[in-house]
Formats: structure tokens, C-alpha cells, sequence
């Protein structure tokens, strides 16, 4: 109880939430409409691109254990 407790505290979730990196969109004829943003999470996206290069890199794995295995 006491390890949910320290874990849902508000001082927890802001600490937790200072390393998000927010940015926007900015949709509507005046570039300085703040009611027309919409916010896409940098993190989010930085995370996807790793796990992206991380799936090529196996496939590329894969593909040079298969062509030593042709050659034996």
C-alpha cells in the first residue's frame, strides 16, 4: 500500500512529468491561434524511431546469418 501510495503522490507525477518534450502543430489561418494546436509529444515519436532503427537492425541481422548460412 505504501509503495502505490508513494508511487500515484502528486510530487511523484510531476517529477515524472518534467521530461516530456511537447510540441505543436499550429492549424488555422493566424499562426498565433493557441486554441488550434494540436500537441504532438516529441518523446513519443523519438521513442518510435528508435524502436524503428532497432527492428532494421534485426532484419539485417537476420538476413546476413541467412546469406553465411547459404554459403556453407
Amino acid at each position: 500500500h505504501a509503495l502505490l501510495t508513494t508511487i500515484v503522490s502528486p510530487g511523484i507525477l510531476s517529477v515524472a512529468g518534467t521530461g516530456e518534450a511537447t510540441v505543436g502543430v499550429a492549424i488555422g489561418a493566424v499562426a498565433g491561434e493557441a486554441d488550434k494546436l494540436i500537441p504532438i509529444n516529441a518523446g513519443d515519436i523519438v521513442l518510435a524511431v528508435v524502436l524503428f532503427c532497432v527492428a532494421l537492425i534485426v532484419e539485417y541481422g537476420s538476413l546476413l546469418q541467412q546469406l553465411s548460412d547459404d554459403t556453407l
